[in-house]
């Protein structure tokens, strides 16, 4: 019995063990990329009730603006104190393509735009990416994959499923606004990830994304300071702070 009892949790310490992050890294790119797509899904799915909840205490682009910033920052220094040069010349062309594509244009639009419509809303149009995606692709090579079809038709059903009590809201007239800048947020953003994914061999895409971030940041920060419109850091309240802080943890880095 004491046997049994012995070989029963020796399984299950196996089964346990299989997720320990060394491990981890010696397995294959599938199954990898399986825990990475899982940890986005999580983290960028709850992004947009932070979003939703901190622009309701602070302006977009303050929001926004810090959320890259500091995020941005962290991925800097820490490239920089392992010895990372900044990039040279032409180098920069990429990053400032996509930093204009994936933050000063699609990060903006979409916080911007669950200003004006539910975080489930925001969700489900934020799930048009990969849509976005197959179809400049399709039209690049002339045809789409039927698997990519089919994987199109679940991933967005599911996400459609999760929020169905949203999607009556699509044809209310009060968010057509709201709707109509989470749209092309989306585009801008699936434009900005074909080009990353061409780009992806000539610079360090982790140091790329932090410089990315770090560089629209300082752009919208710094327009809404000299506009004057931004709210003193004083009279933030701690809503604010926590959803900017979950923000730039889960949404910034760790997603």
């Amino acid at each position: 019995m004491a046997k049994i009892e012995f070989d029963y949790k020796r399984s299950r310490l196996r089964r346990i063990a299989r997720y320990n992050s060394v491990r981890i890294q010696r397995k294959g790119t599938r199954t990898k990329a399986l825990i990475a797509l899982g940890l986005v899904c999580f983290f960028w799915g709850t992004t947009w009730l932070a979003s939703r909840q901190g622009v309701k205490h602070m302006p977009v682009l303050q929001l926004t603006g810090l959320r890259q910033l500091i995020g941005g920052s962290m991925y800097v220094f820490y490239f920089l104190s392992k010895g990372r040069v900044l990039p040279r010349g032409k180098e920069w062309v990429p990053i400032l393509v996509l930093s204009f594509f994936n933050f000063l244009l699609s990060n903006t639009l979409s916080t911007w735009g669950v200003k004006y419509i539910t975080a489930g809303m925001g969700a489900i149009i934020g799930a048009i990416v990969p849509i976005w995606i197959v179809l400049i692709t399709g039209i690049q090579k002339g045809s789409i994959p039927r698997k990519a079809i089919l994987g199109i038709i679940m991933g967005f059903g599911g996400i459609c499923l999760v929020f169905v009590e949203h999607l009556l809201d699509f044809m209310n007239p009060s968010f057509s606004y709201g709707i109509l800048l989470s749209v092309l947020g989306s585009l801008t953003w699936a434009i900005g990830s074909l080009y990353t994914k061409k780009q992806a061999l000539h610079f360090n895409p982790y140091f790329s994304i932090g410089l990315q971030m770090m560089l629209s940041g300082a752009v919208m920060y710094g327009t809404l300071l000299f506009s004057g419109q931004a709210l003193p850091m004083g009279e933030i309240p701690w809503q604010g702070w926590f959803s900017l802080g979950y923000l730039v943890v889960f949404g910034s880095v760790v997603a």
